[in-house]
């Protein structure tokens, strides 16, 4: 299933099977950020420090962006994703919330 125009200017989509003889996991939701007008949080095409930054101050109703990433991270470690660009991003986006941790 795949659904546009949520009004939040993200995309859903269902997914499955990825290419494996087995499903790692199944009826995953996800969200794909666009670049539609309504979607106020688009930040385009950016180096990895300004998606840590971004992240990093980011705060949703289901809590810190920051606190997704790690999750997700976790996650894909878990089943033996390997995706250094994902963990260079976690990495940045923990310096920068350490950062700004009062002392």
């Amino acid at each position: 299933r795949f659904t546009r125009g949520s009004g939040t200017g993200n995309q859903s989509e269902e997914v499955g099977q990825l290419g494996r003889e087995r499903a790692v996991v199944r009826d995953a939701l996800t969200y794909i950020a666009t670049g539609d007008p309504v979607n106020l949080n688009w930040l385009g095409p950016a180096s990895t420090e300004e998606v840590a930054a971004q992240i990093a101050a980011a705060v949703g109703p289901s809590g810190p962006n920051s606190e997704y990433l790690f999750n997700l991270a976790e996650a894909m470690r878990g089943i033996g994703v390997q995706d250094p660009h994902l963990y260079q991003l976690e990495a940045r986006v923990r310096d920068i919330v350490r950062e700004q941790q009062p002392l």
